[in-house]
C-alpha cells in the first residue's frame, strides 16, 4: 500500500480465473440500487449495478484486464458466467466501502486503446437476483 493519502480503489473478481486490480487500476465506482419506476412503494424488483471505470496500462495490468475482457465474452448459461466481486475504495487509509456481489456478471462492457498501448475500460456489473443465495453486502467506515 502507498503512503500517500489520497483515495484508490480496488477490484478482486473470484472465479475459475480469478485477478485484481489494484491501486491506481480503477478511477471510479458508482453504486445503484433500481427500482422499477411505477413503484409507489418499495419494490421487490430491485435491481443492483455497479459502474467501474478504470485503465488499462501498457506494462502494468494488461494480464488482468484481458482476463476481464475475456470474461465479458462468457455467454449466458456457462457456468463461468458469474463470479464473486469485490471492489474497495480507500481513502486516508481506511475503507469507505467494501461491496461484494456474490453472483455478479457483466452486463456491459467497453474499453478503449490507443497505440501505446494503453486505454481505460468501463464496466457495469450486476448481480443475479434470480438465485436464492445471492446478495450484496455493504460495509465500510473503518481502518485498513
Amino acid at each position: 500500500m502507498s503512503e500517500h493519502l489520497g483515495s484508490y480503489y480496488t477490484l478482486k473478481v473470484e472465479g475459475e480465473e480469478s485477478f485484481e486490480l489494484k491501486e491506481g487500476d480503477l478511477e471510479s465506482v458508482l453504486f445503484k440500487v433500481d427500482s422499477p419506476n411505477e413503484s409507489t412503494s418499495k419494490s421487490t424488483r430491485m435491481e443492483i449495478i455497479i459502474q467501474i471505470t478504470g485503465l488499462i496500462t501498457h506494462h502494468k495490468n494488461e494480464a488482468e484486464t484481458l482476463k476481464l475482457a475475456t470474461w465479458a465474452l462468457i455467454p449466458a448459461g456457462n457456468k463461468n458466467v458469474e463470479r464473486k466481486v469485490t471492489i474497495e475504495i480507500v481513502k486516508a487509509h481506511k475503507v469507505i466501502r467494501l461491496y461484494t456481489f456474490s453472483h455478479a456478471f457483466i452486463i456491459d462492457y467497453f474499453e478503449n486503446i490507443n497505440d501505446s498501448g494503453s486505454g481505460n475500460f468501463n464496466l457495469y456489473l450486476k448481480q443475479n437476483s434470480a438465485i436464492d443465495k445471492a446478495k450484496v453486502e455493504i460495509s465500510g467506515g473503518y481502518d485498513k
